[in-house]
C-alpha cells in the first residue's frame, strides 16, 4: 500500500514543490525554509493553518498533506480496529471532522489569538482535523456500496445524490469561523 502511494504521488509532488515553487512570477515567490520544510514532510497544511498562506502557486498542495497523512494511519487502522467495529469508527471520524469544524469555528469567532492564524478566518480550515469526513464518507460509501446498488434500482434514486450533496456540503454550514 505505502509503495504504491509512494510511487503514484511523490515523485510528482517533490517536483512540483521543488522546482515550480522557484517559478519568477509577480504572484510567486519561494516558500520560506520552514514552510519548505513543513511542505516536504507532508505537514504543508499545517504550515498554512498556522503561518497563514503563503505568496506561491504550489499552496494548493496543501490538500496533498492532509491526504498523504491520511494515508500513513489509514492502513493501521485497518490493522487495529476488528472489521466490525471499523464501521463505528467510520461514523466516529465523520462525526469528529463535524464537531472540530463547529467547535473549532465556535472557539474562534472573533477571537485575535496571536499566535494562532489557525484562529483567524479559514486558517483551521487547513487543518487535518477538518478534512476527516471526506475520508470516512468515501469508506462508509465502500461498505454500503450493495445497499446503495440495490437503492439504485428503485424509485428512490434521487435520495443518493440528495443525501451526499448534504453530507458534503451541509456540515460546511456548521463553520462559524
Amino acid at each position: 500500500f505505502y509503495v504504491r502511494r509512494i510511487l503514484r504521488i511523490w515523485p510528482l509532488y517533490f517536483f512540483a514543490i521543488i522546482v515550480l515553487q522557484n517559478l519568477s512570477t509577480p504572484f510567486n515567490s519561494p516558500f520560506p525554509g520552514s514552510t519548505l520544510a513543513c511542505f516536504c514532510l507532508f505537514l504543508g497544511n499545517w504550515a498554512m493553518a498556522f503561518n497563514g498562506i503563503p505568496i506561491n502557486c504550489m499552496f494548493v498542495l496543501w490538500s496533498v498533506s492532509v491526504e498523504e497523512q491520511f494515508y500513513v494511519v489509514w492502513p493501521l487502522l485497518f490493522r487495529s480496529v476488528p472489521p466490525v467495529a471499523r464501521v463505528k469508527a467510520f461514523w466516529a471520524l465523520l462525526a469528529f471532522a463535524w464537531l472540530f469544524r463547529a467547535a473549532a469555528g465556535a472557539y474562534f469567532q472573533g477571537s485575535q489569538h496571536p499566535s494562532l492564524v489557525i484562529a483567524q478566518g479559514a486558517g483551521f480550515g487547513y487543518s487535518t482535523f477538518s478534512h476527516l469526513d471526506c475520508f470516512a464518507l468515501g469508506a462508509l460509501l465502500a461498505v454500503y456500496e450493495e445497499r446503495v446498488l440495490k437503492l439504485l434500482g428503485g424509485r428512490r434514486v434521487w435520495i443518493i445524490p440528495v443525501l451526499l450533496v448534504w453530507l458534503l456540503v451541509g456540515p460546511k454550514f456548521l463553520d462559524v469561523a
